[in-house]
């Protein structure tokens, strides 16, 4: 009888043990919630940081312990953040509705600290994913994105309690039981992260050019690449000579075409002394991180030099108009220059071969012709430009004081002169500019002027360049175009800058 006894209470104490019931707890308006992570304040291409965030967040819970049970206890917790729903009664359910209806209980000042791992890691492995799909990275940095659903690894649970009726003996607590997870919408900021532009397969070749002379000359011709098109390339050449002198030309700049690829060439004096004259030249990146290979050079050069290399004379362009004095033509009172001639003078710093363009009133006013010209040589091309004029309304002329006088007539035009080589590339270039043509009274000479500069103007239309300094520049295989306004005379040579 007794061992029944102890059969039956065992059975007892396990039936008051089985809860079975029924919970549901949910974090409401879930998602709702938007964090911002940001970008590394030096690595624009990774993110490394979110804000912190405090709010309150509302816990939503209902359900009930099955029928024959009693709720003793019900808790509900939100993170590390536990908090006990009062019960009362002898009640089966937690909510009305037979423990259908939601009831609702805040959790306030939640907060979310900065700098979470797992924002920042979702923000990173989006940006990963779709590089791995082909996007470029700086267009997925270049705008802010946000991220829907990110779960933060915060929790929301309930434990419940729930005892048999009529049973002699205290229901033990329940478990912990995970109902839902705290997500939130991450806004990843924009960056404005720029690709690096990044130097490769730098080339230099050497042609040596030993003329009739005797003199040497050494062609630096290369050629590199950037990952990115239209790019501004600044380098120099470094010149060690046979006894490991160290020496730095001026910079040198280039633009990639929009596959990211340049081609450049200069053209440099060698010394000449007793012997071989022998050296070693590379290039070395100014604006990016790179530099060729270093190119070695042997040259026998007879005729006598100085014991440092001088700029060989680079290509200038001058322009110059002047009234046809044979065109002149009475208007009224007046004489007026019908004609006017457009003389360019060019002298080539290395060979030229394409296109003398006049250039006139608009870029539609134009006027070529055949041009081609050898390094050393000095050429002129021609035009002449008809003027127009009418006859002024006052047909007498009166000068000196004391009488009425009808102004003389004048007209301006523009003017400017370009050289290209092959394909239509620029070497050449002097800017229009403005002219002035006045007539005359009866027998005087009619005048020309350019306003604020005088007629006619030598501007110094270099190609730039520049070398070691024991290496200088004869021009570019393209000369740079002019850009300036013209100058009266040619700046004197200026010793180069050294480095070793």
């Amino acid at each position: 009888m007794k061992l029944f006894r102890i059969h039956i209470l065992f059975l007892s104490l396990a039936c008051s043990m089985q809860t079975l019931a029924g919970f549901d707890v949910r974090i409401e308006n879930n998602n709702s919630m938007t964090i911002s992570v940001m970008p590394h304040l030096v690595d624009k291409s990774t993110y490394v940081r979110s804000d912190a965030l405090t709010t309150s967040v509302n816990l939503q819970y209902r359900g009930g312990c099955n029928d024959g049970y009693a709720l003793k206890k019900f808790d509900v917790m939100l993170g590390n953040t536990t908090h006990n729903i009062p019960v009362s009664g002898d009640n089966t359910h937690i909510t009305g509705n037979k423990g259908n209806a939601w009831s609702t209980h805040p959790f306030p000042g939640f907060t979310i600290p900065a700098n979470h791992s797992g924002l920042i890691a979702a923000c990173n492995t989006h940006v990963s994913q779709k590089q791995a799909q082909g996007y470029d990275l700086e267009s997925l940095l270049n705008s802010d994105f946000v991220l829907d659903g990110v779960d933060i690894s915060v929790e929301a649970k309930q434990r419940s309690t729930c005892k048999k009726r009529g049973s002699l003996f205290d229901a033990p607590p329940g478990s912990w039981v995970v109902e839902d997870t705290m997500r939130v919408k991450v806004r990843c900021k924009a960056t404005g992260y720029k690709e690096p532009v990044n130097v490769s397969n730098v080339q230099l070749a050497i042609d040596k050019n030993i003329t009739l002379g005797g003199a040497c000359k050494v062609g630096l011709k290369g050629a590199l690449t950037t990952n990115k098109g239209n790019q501004l390339v600044r380098f120099r050449y470094e010149h060690i000579d046979e006894n490991f002198a160290k020496k730095l030309s001026p910079i040198h700049q280039v633009t990639t075409d929009q596959q990211g690829y340049a081609n450049f060439s200069h053209q440099y004096d060698v010394a000449n002394g007793p012997g071989k004259e022998k050296g070693k030249i590379r290039v070395l990146g100014v604006s990016h991180e790179f530099q060729s290979q270093q190119k070695n050079y042997s040259m026998d050069c007879n005729s006598p030099g100085s014991n440092t290399l001088q700029q060989a004379t680079p290509s200038t362009i001058n322009l110059t108009v002047t009234p046809v004095e044979n065109s002149k033509q009475a208007f009224g009172a007046q004489l007026c220059p019908t004609q006017v001639k457009i003389e360019g003078s060019i002298t080539a710093g290395s060979d030229i071969s394409g296109q003398a363009v006049f250039v006139g009133q608009s870029l539609g006013d134009v006027q070529t012709q055949p041009f081609s010209i050898n390094q050393g040589q000095t050429k002129k091309v021609t035009h002449l430009r008809t003027l127009n004029w009418t006859v002024p309304a006052a047909a007498t002329l009166s000068i000196g004081g004391g009488g009425s006088s009808t102004q003389l007539m004048t007209q301006q035009f523009m003017q400017g002169l370009n050289i290209t080589g092959q394909n239509n590339q620029l070497a050449l270039s002097y800017p229009r500019q403005p002219y002035t043509v006045s007539c005359s009274a009866g027998a005087v000479a009619p005048g020309m002027q350019v306003p604020g500069a005088g007629f006619s103007a030598l501007p110094d239309h270099t190609g730039g360049g520049g070398a070691p300094t024991d290496l200088q520049s004869t021009g570019n295989t393209q000369d740079t175009p002019y850009t300036q306004g013209p100058k009266k005379t040619l700046p004197s040579k200026k010793s180069l800058p050294t480095s070793k």
